[in-house]
Formats: structure tokens, sequence, C-alpha cells
């Protein structure tokens, strides 16, 4: 999918969505001091990520910290800015490129739509990191279980992947 934006602007928010968790809303305040790289534990941090949607506390913040040799991240990190905003454009241009991009020929992922990188992002963290729901909570600093629940749970495209059969996404 990242291969399949248009521009770089849409694909760092792309990588930026997956790499953090975040929502679109939460990810248009970063700025670049934000973000640093942890040396001493080879991982990339950002901080003070802004959380909405938080029942009670309505000034929640989050850090995100993922290893700098994880998938993507060389690339997410050279398409970050040297200074200021991360983003210039605001929520509707995001969103409506995002939600645009097409397939790859070949490909059936049907659309992405900006809040199925939270989820394709809670199931990477299970799979390769062993995250338990839990753990998938405070990642995404929710305030119930209810959510990660729901974002971990297989898909029919992915049963009937495992079951060997042709999948067609419909639009």
């Amino acid at each position: 999918m990242i291969d399949d934006c248009k521009d770089d602007e849409t694909r760092r928010m792309a990588l930026t969505l997956f790499k953090t968790g975040a929502r679109i809303s939460e990810a248009l305040p970063l700025e670049r001091k934000q973000i640093t790289i942890n040396a001493d534990e080879g991982g990339i941090e950002v901080h003070r990520m802004i959380v909405l949607k938080y029942k009670g506390d309505a000034s929640v913040h989050r850090d995100v910290t993922f290893p700098k040799n994880e998938l993507l991240t060389d690339e997410w990190f050279s398409l970050l800015p040297s200074a200021g905003p991360l983003f210039k454009y605001k929520y509707d241009w995001y969103y409506q490129h995002i939600s645009a991009v097409q397939k790859q020929e070949g490909e059936n992922y049907g659309p992405w739509f900006p809040h199925r990188f939270r989820s394709e992002r809670a199931r990477q963290l299970m799979k390769d990191y062993g995250y338990g729901i839990m753990d998938l909570q405070e990642f995404f600093k929710m305030a119930s279980t209810d959510t990660p629940v729901e974002y971990v749970r297989p898909h029919e495209i992915d049963l009937k992947k495992k079951m060997g059969l042709n999948v067609n996404v419909r639009r």
C-alpha cells in the first residue's frame, strides 16, 4: 500500500499512521523535535503524541517506541522534515489522499481508510512482538480492552487465505 501512495506527503502520513498507531488528527500536530533516535536501545521514539477519544482526562499523551531496524522505518525517517511540523495540510486532505490509494496491479487489498492503520499495526505488534491485549491497550492508550480486541480480530479475508481459498475483495 505504501508503494501505491502518489506523493511523499501521503506516504509520510501513511507511514506515520502505521508506525505510531495514531489517528490522522493525532498525527497532524507532530513536530520533528518530538522524534528521536535512542542509540542505546536501537529504537525510534515519538514523544508526547496527543491521544484523542480517551475517556476521562482530556490531556492524555503517549510515547511510542519502535525498533530502528523494523520494516519501513528507514523510509519513514527519510521522509521526515529536518525541523518543524511533520505535516502541512489539514485533516481532509490526508483523509482523501489515503482513502484514494489504489491497489497495485495484481493485488487486491481493499480500501485503506486511515483508521485501518491502527488495526494493521495492532495485528503486527501481536504477530511480530507477542503483544497481548493489555499491551495493545497500553500502546494505544485505550481506556478499555474492547477496541484492541476488535483490532486484532481475524478478518474474513485472513481466514479464507488460511484455508487456501482464492480471495477477492469487493469494493
